[in-house]
């Protein structure tokens, strides 16, 4: 357990900020003949017809096992002051 809660401590502390997620969404010109799987034209466009970004969510691992992950909100106070101290980093 002394080991599992040192690779959680490492975990949260990697990024202190949050959690970065990658998103992904469609372009403006995206139509449904693009994302037909039966259609024969198949060249959706990275960038253009599909759109990735990355978010940071304000949430950070405290435990997690094989069967799930617990998460808690961090509070914004805190990510207020990491950003004024960039030693916290």
């Amino acid at each position: 357990m002394k080991d599992a809660n040192n690779v959680i401590e490492k975990v949260s502390t990697t990024f202190p900020l949050g959690v970065i997620q990658t998103m992904d969404d469609w372009g403006a010109e995206l139509d449904f003949e693009k994302v037909n799987i039966y259609s024969e034209t198949k060249t959706l466009r990275i960038g253009q017809d599909r759109l990735r970004s990355n978010v940071i969510f304000p949430y950070r691992l405290t435990r997690s096992s094989k069967s799930f992950s617990l998460y808690e909100r961090i509070d914004s106070n805190a990510i207020f002051s990491m950003l004024l101290r960039p030693d916290t980093f």
